[in-house]
């Protein structure tokens, strides 16, 4: 049980830096949780890709159609007045963006008072950060980057 942000998730269906990392994380994970914001970040991220040249276009519906099907097994936590209070509350206090802070606060609601060993999986730097002051386990655990 592990709740994914968009940075990680949106790399099980794009080959890109941290992709081998997190498949492993999914291959483990039996259920997989995330915000209701995720899904259509990731279709951002595709997007952003096939404009760029990074995807074709057939290679964007196939990471759409392949995302669908990984969602249907993940628990979403959805928007509700605890969550928009709790990021508010996270903005305050780490500097986040406010899709960031959407998905520490549902995380944290999802992992409940105490996060203390939960695993987050991330790969935005600063929220990750920011998910380890929380008290979370910060998946997957990489190395420092490459200085090439």
């Amino acid at each position: 049980m592990s709740y994914w942000d968009t940075s990680a998730l949106a790399k099980l269906f794009v080959e890109e830096s941290g992709s081998e990392a997190v498949r492993t994380l999914a291959q483990q994970d039996s259920q997989p949780s995330t915000s209701w914001l995720t899904q259509v970040e990731c279709w951002s991220a595709f997007a952003r890709l096939a404009r760029e040249g990074a995807l074709t276009p057939a290679q964007s519906v196939e990471a759409r159609q392949a995302l669908a099907l990984f969602y249907r097994g993940m628990n979403e936590i959805e928007m509700n007045e605890p969550l928009r209070e709790q990021a508010g509350r996270l903005l305050r206090i780490h500097p986040l963006r406010t899709g960031d802070a959407i998905h520490l606060a549902a995380a944290i609601l999802w992992a409940g008072p105490n996060p203390e060993g939960q695993d987050f999986v991330c790969l935005d730097e600063r929220l990750c950060r920011a998910a380890a002051l929380e008290g979370f386990r910060v998946l997957p655990v990489l190395g420092p980057p490459d200085p090439n």
